[in-house]
This record gives C-alpha cells, sequence and structure tokens, in this order.
C-alpha cells in the first residue's frame, strides 16, 4: 500500500489505514491492535489530515490510484450492479452509505443473516472480496442516496 511518502505517516496511523482498507470497524481495529475506539478515532483523523482526504472512499480511491487490477465493478458500475435483483442493489449500495446490516434488515423486513448473505451473493457477483472494494466499486460513478421506501408487497425497495 503507497498512500503517501515514506514516513509520513506514524506506524500507528498506517496499522489503523490497513485496517480499514481490510473493511474493519474501529472496533475491531482497536480490539486487534490492544487500544482504544477513541484511539482509533484520532489516528483515523490525523490520517485522513495528513492524507488531505475527508472519508474513506477517498482513502480506497487514493489507495486504489495506481492499481493494475480493479474489481469488475469498479469498471463498469451501472452495468455490473443491473445484473442483480433490486434487494442485492439496496443491500450493496446502503451498506457502501455505511447502514448497518441490523439497520438494512430492519428496514427490509428481514433478519440480518439473510442481509449479511445477500450482501456476500451480491459482492461474488461483483468480483469484490473485501467491504473496501465494494465502496471503491459503487463510488466510482455518482449514485443516488438508498432507497428507504419498501412497497407493500414484498418488502421490495422503490426507487
Amino acid at each position: 500500500m503507497d498512500l503517501t511518502t515514506p514516513g509520513e505517516l506514524t506506524p500507528a496511523e498506517d496499522a489503523v489505514t490497513r485496517g480499514l482498507v481490510r473493511g474493519l470497524s474501529y472496533e475491531q481495529i482497536a480490539r486487534e491492535r490492544g487500544t482504544s475506539v477513541r484511539t482509533v478515532a484520532n489516528q483515523v483523523r490525523a490520517t485522513f489530515r495528513k492524507l488531505e482526504i475527508h472519508s474513506r472512499a477517498e482513502l480506497f480511491y487514493k489507495l486504489h490510484a495506481g492499481a493494475r487490477r480493479l474489481p469488475r465493478a469498479a469498471i463498469e458500475p451501472a452495468r455490473a450492479l443491473a445484473g442483480l435483483s433490486p434487494r442485492a442493489r439496496t443491500v450493496l449500495v446502503r451498506r457502501a452509505f455505511g447502514d448497518s446490516l441490523k439497520l438494512i434488515a430492519h428496514d427490509l423486513g428481514v433478519s440480518p443473516t439473510t442481509i449479511c448473505r445477500e450482501l456476500q451473493r451480491g459482492m461474488a457477483a461483483l468480483g469484490l472480496a473485501v467491504p473496501a472494494e465494494l465502496v471503491l466499486a459503487l463510488c466510482a460513478e455518482p449514485l443516488s442516496p438508498p432507497c428507504t421506501d419498501t412497497a407493500a408487497a414484498g418488502g421490495v425497495p422503490r426507487c
């Protein structure tokens, strides 16, 4: 991972950044590193300031700017998403926008396990391996905010 010139990030900031890229939450990174969630948040803030970015999506863009191979969905996101079911598209987009699996499940009237499986199937169909690639792929072209309105029959989202 070559995000900055050598020495710009501290070893701790680099480790936290690698955790973010792997798709880990602040809590998971803190547990791995044996620090507090607040420490991780401070290191993320410092990293974003040093890299002159404001979000995870910008971090992924910066990371993958020189990548040789992008996920299939990052090349043609609209075409790749069109092949998925409406619910799969909704799950992927809402997850990329930061909604939790539990919230998505509640809104769609299904279990979090169902949403987790839908997310895994959708990512596999798009050729994505980690959640970080999902954000990169879906942010490759502008998307409207996720649908929240659902039809009465079957809980299928309407956009």
